[in-house]
């Protein structure tokens, strides 16, 4: 059974209306707009409470005259924001001490707007591998593609096999990157649960955070959801238990072979393994070579096989 937690921070990228990203330099802790790719430096963890933590491991902190600094080793004054989200997908930082909002660009990264334009919004890029499970925290199920109706689903309660990977693609289009949901061979999840070959507005989603959460909104304002069985989009005033997912790495799965009689290892026929043709078991993740505990498709725990 999915007994997944819900993550205590999240890692993205911020990116300007200049299509930069939000980096924190090792020289003297400064914090710039200037990156034009996703690395190390360009990663923030977005905490609970919506401190903003760096690589450096140094929090990001605004004074009331709008100087930003990224050197404060515990978050003191001024390193609270408040995280606004819009329409468009994007969302603005304001500093709770100040009530000024982050922005700037290149070099000139300030809070000390009193208002929100353009150059105070920012875009969410997701600082993790893109190929992953998607979990749904309220009803602890992962999704995954049934290729025999070419619809996703949210039903399956451990994420087996190559259905259950779904990879968040980016489309930077505009400076905005938008998540567009993959299984069944590429295919990309449509609004209506239909799953395309090609890409159209219909398959472009905004990405929205909620505690540690993801929500997935349509350009007509729905949300992504899984609460009818088939995974589609959904008209509601805020996304609730059944519009959040918890994005998880995807665990490593494996086929074992004898080396003698060339056969897979499966759980067939009585309550010990035997040589078969198999599906991949998974393994328990931290646990190599010599003990090696696998699971069964329904979810139990089989001995390990090797001692």
């Amino acid at each position: 059974m999915a007994n997944s937690t819900v993550p205590p921070s999240l890692a993205c990228g911020l990116i300007n209306a200049a299509s930069r990203y939000l980096s924190a330099e090792p020289f003297r802790f400064q914090v710039v707009a200037t990156g034009l790719v996703l690395r190390l430096r360009q990663v923030w963890m977005l905490e609970q409470r919506l401190h903003l933590l760096s690589s450096l491991q140094r929090f990001l902190a605004a004074d009331p005259n709008g100087k930003v600094t990224c050197d404060q080793e515990t978050p003191g004054l001024g390193a609270l924001f408040l995280l606004r989200q819009y329409p468009d997908g994007k969302v603005s930082l304001q500093c709770e001490l100040s009530q000024r909002y982050l922005g700037g660009a290149e070099d000139n990264v300030t809070c000390f707007a009193q208002t929100v334009s353009e150059g105070e919004k920012w875009s969410l890029h997701l600082a993790q591998h893109p190929n992953g499970h998607m979990l749904n925290p309220g009803k602890q199920r992962y999704m995954r593609c049934d290729q025999q109706t070419g619809h996703m689903r949210c039903d399956r309660d451990l994420p087996w096999g190559p259905e259950a990977i779904i990879t968040l693609h980016f489309d930077l289009k505009g400076g905005q990157p938008l998540p567009l949901p993959q299984g069944c061979s590429a295919l990309l999840l449509a609004a209506d649960g239909s799953l395309q070959a090609e890409l159209s507005p219909q398959t472009l989603y905004s990405l929205e955070l909620q505690g540690g959460l993801l929500a997935l909104r349509d350009a007509d304002g729905r949300y992504l959801t899984g609460r009818e069985g088939t995974v589609k989009t959904f008209k509601t005033d805020k996304p609730g238990r059944d519009e959040l997912f918890a994005l998880e790495p995807s665990a490593a799965q494996v086929s074992l072979r004898t080396f003698a009689g060339g056969r897979f290892v499966c759980c067939r026929g009585g309550p010990g393994p035997c040589s078969r043709a198999s599906p991949p078991f998974l393994p328990s993740p931290g646990y190599w070579a010599l003990a090696c505990p696998i699971y069964r498709r329904d979810g139990s725990q089989q001995q390990p096989l090797l001692t």
